[in-house]
């Protein structure tokens, strides 16, 4: 089961807000295939994990307005409304909605953390041939 296009748009926009550029660290998440990884772990995984996936980045995309108020998707948000956001969602008293920024910060951070470009600027040398996606 392949994400839409717009699911996996989503992603990347929580992405790059997870894992943005800095002055110590120039590449962030919109410089490395972050939109093609997760369309691709979706697509491998189990139904069930699938939809774990799908269902978390939809209840992060969609409810800036049932969590801070605003009228707006998460894509929609500046910066800091955004981060606002998901410290809001993080802090919830609802475990399962704090789970999901777990779940999204482990899937995100595997696979940014697992680019060959981005190990080099944290100054990991790569050994393996392979990245978190065949390009």
């Amino acid at each position: 089961m392949r994400p839409t296009r717009r699911e996996t748009r989503w992603a990347e926009v929580i992405f790059e807000t997870l894992f943005p550029p800095t002055p110590d660290a120039p590449k962030g998440a919109r410089d490395v295939p972050m939109g093609r990884f997760y369309a691709e772990q979706v697509a491998s995984s189990p139904l069930p994990v699938a939809m774990v996936y799908r269902i978390t980045m939809a209840i992060i995309y969609l409810m800036p307005l049932v969590v801070i108020g605003r009228f707006h998707t998460f894509g929609g948000l500046d910066k800091e409304d955004r981060e606002r956001y998901l410290m809001k969602i993080y802090e919830s008293r609802w475990y399962a909605l704090r789970q999901t920024i777990t779940l999204v910060k482990m899937i995100a951070g595997t696979a940014f953390l697992g680019f060959p470009e981005i190990q080099r600027q944290f100054g990991v040398e790569h050994h393996d041939a392979t990245s978190p996606i065949e390009i």
